[in-house]
């Protein structure tokens, strides 16, 4: 019986036996076997590609590269595997020759590592990950959470704040956890839902980044092979800052960063220190009030106030240009982007995202 292949991700791929036997040694049976799953589930594909770039970087002997997904162990143990598998093909008389394609995979691996992806290298240079490095300056016991299966595991904090580890993810904090702080550092992605205790902020290390709450909903994610880190909110207030490690020069505590609400989002661009702000991709109404979203040559102006207090964002927009614009529309069952979609049209105007604010640009709606 084959596993869920939907919940894997680019580890998962990697030592499965059945995708480990199709790199290693393909046939017409595997070919079609995968070439029929990957078009029933598109979504994964690109881990599917990063799992046979990883054995690649496995069979080339490319530690730095490999070693940002797996550790040494794993790593010896798949280039085994893989060895073992040539060598029974080798016996059988049948030669193992990689596809044009995959050579070139294989060369982008190598040129990326020796002149593009400093970040790859200087995150994964030694023997220790960020996140074990941020572990190794911490005096105290610590207790760890991981996730080594192939689906999503909640796990309950000392003050009764939930994590969900997705697969591949680790969390830890100190033994002494909510005696005088609440800190927490992850590697990978994790939905937090914290209690709140507005005099002991919850804290999130993820290598780079820092993002502190009171108590509130939200998601980080920050695998260490990632360029990126995204902090979504779900409810209440996170601010996100980058971690800057102190100097002797250092005389005051500063950050730089992001305050994010509901359905915002940041991406910190590891290798530039850069916060990108938006909007989540999928806003949630956090509370709709007495709106029903049904409508009848209402003023545009109020079906636009209905949106940014039931979504919590900000709409830019010109009263006096939507002066005399009405709207008459059922806009209960559309996400927030067929909702500006559908009055945008009916209004002919045209709206823009920057920063997480919405903008409409209207040239006025003609008077009868």
């Amino acid at each position: 019986m084959n596993p869920d292949y939907s919940a894997f991700g680019t580890v998962d791929f990697a030592i499965d036996e059945r995708f480990l036997s199709h790199y290693s040694k393909p046939d017409a049976d595997s070919e079609q076997f995968w070439s029929d799953w990957l078009t029933a589930h598109p979504a994964k594909e690109p881990e599917w590609q990063e799992a046979r770039r990883l054995l690649e970087a496995v069979t080339l002997g490319l530690s730095d590269y490999a070693r940002t997904y797996v550790s040494e162990e794993v790593e010896a143990e798949l280039l085994a595997r893989i060895q073992a598998t040539n060598r029974i093909n080798s016996q059988a008389g049948r030669t193992r020759t990689i596809p044009f394609a995959r050579i070139v995979a294989a060369a982008s691996i190598v040129i990326a590592l020796a002149a593009g992806s400093f970040w790859f290298l200087g995150k994964s240079r030694g023997s220790r990950s960020p996140y074990a490095e941020q572990l190794a300056r911490i005096s105290g016991a610590m207790i760890e959470r991981v996730n080594d299966s192939g689906t999503p595991q909640t796990f309950i904090l000392p003050d009764s704040s939930k994590v969900t580890l997705s697969p591949g993810s680790r969390i830890s904090f100190p033994k002494d956890y909510g005696t005088h702080s609440r800190p927490t550092w992850l590697s990978g992605r994790a939905v937090f839902d914290v209690t709140r205790n507005p005099g002991k902020p919850f804290l999130v290390y993820s290598g780079e980044v820092v993002t502190k709450v009171l108590g509130t909903k939200f998601e980080v994610s920050a695998f260490e092979h990632d360029r990126e880190v995204t902090v979504s909110v779900v409810s209440g207030q996170v601010s996100v800052y980058e971690r800057k490690e102190k100097t002797s020069n250092t005389t005051a505590s500063t950050h730089s960063g992001v305050l994010l609400v509901p359905n915002q989002q940041v991406v910190f661009i590891r290798q530039t220190g850069q916060f990108n702000k938006a909007l989540v991709s999928n806003p949630s109404i956090i509370d709709s009030g007495e709106a029903s979203f049904i409508y009848d040559e209402q003023p545009a102006a109020k079906v636009l106030d209905d949106i940014a207090r039931a979504y919590g964002v900000d709409i830019v927009y010109s009263r006096e240009m939507l002066e005399h614009c009405a709207l008459t529309a059922d806009l209960a069952r559309e996400t927030l982007q067929e909702k500006l979609d559908i009055i945008c049209r009916s209004i002919d105007a045209d709206y823009e995202i920057v920063e997480a604010q919405i903008i409409i640009n209207s040239g006025g709606c003609k008077v009868n």
